[in-house]
């Protein structure tokens, strides 16, 4: 957790106090976008093995393009993190 404010009451149940936008950094929203892509590559394999022809290529061509930006974002978030405080 990147220091989302939560707050305990009497009952130590957690109440988040802050915004909604102030969980839409940059770094979530990189590992948003990388969640999207394995999601969507999943897909399109799994495309891939119910399907043929025209739909089996297309899946193919999707779940190289998924696969690839999922490669670069993945990369990306680990050099963030390799540079990060904690």
């Amino acid at each position: 957790l990147q220091g989302v404010p939560f707050e305990l009451n009497e009952l130590s149940q957690a109440t988040y106090t802050g915004s909604f936008f102030a969980l839409l950094n940059p770094f979530a929203l990189l590992c948003g976008v990388l969640s999207l892509a394995m999601l969507v590559t999943h897909g399109a394999n799994w495309l891939q093995m119910k399907t043929t022809a025209a739909l089996r290529d297309r899946a193919r061509a999707i779940t190289q393009i998924g696969a690839l930006v999922t490669l670069i974002t993945f990369v990306l978030a680990g050099v963030w993190l390799s540079f990060k405080d904690g």
